[in-house]
């Protein structure tokens, strides 16, 4: 029996070894990869985004031929034909020109929102999967802790075991035994 006892006794040395080595790599890793983590810099996907204006452009450009169009006509008429017949035209041609220009506004200011959103859109994903990996090297971290705290309450279980065996035996024998000595 007492062999039996050496040979549990020995395997249960060499568990909590192992398993306090265990906890101890996955500690010391847990601690490497919270020395190493870094916020991601956060760039805007939407920074240099350009809306199309080439519908505004196109109609600048109508516009400018309009312009010269009816200046052109209102050149061979009277002085008060062609003054109307500008007055209309130029009207006319500076009402394309401002929808054109509010257009370009509507645009701007679209592509503007995008950025922002943008903006809030990744901040929110690279805060949250920055959190998770924190999160992750910490639990990584404390279950190395324990697996170590185990180890160490297993082996002292032992030891005080072992102890108890060796007395129960030596008292069996009619040994006295003392953790402090022979007493008086």
């Amino acid at each position: 029996m007492a062999i039996l006892s050496a040979i549990g006794m020995g395997v249960g040395v060499v568990g909590a070894g192992m398993q306090f080595m265990q906890g101890s790599k996955l500690k010391r890793e847990a601690n490497d990869g919270l020395a190493k983590f870094r916020h991601q810099e956060l760039t805007n996907l939407a920074e240099n985004l350009k809306p199309s204006l080439e519908a505004e452009r196109q109609v600048q450009v109508a516009a400018s031929k309009q312009r010269s169009a009816v200046v052109d006509i209102a050149s061979g008429m009277d002085a008060s034909q062609a003054m109307a017949m500008a007055s209309a035209g130029l009207g006319a041609t500076a009402d394309l020109e401002m929808k054109a220009f509010s257009s370009t506004l509507d645009k701007e200011y679209e592509a503007d929102q995008v950025r922002v959103q943008e903006e809030q859109n990744m901040r929110g994903m690279v805060e949250k999967r920055k959190m998770e990996e924190l999160s992750s090297l910490k639990a990584q971290k404390m279950a190395g802790m324990q697996m170590q705290t185990s180890a160490v309450k297993d082996l002292g279980g032992m030891a005080l075991g072992a102890g108890m065996a060796s007395d129960k035996l030596a008292a069996s024998q009619g040994i006295k035994t003392s953790l402090f000595g022979n007493p008086g």
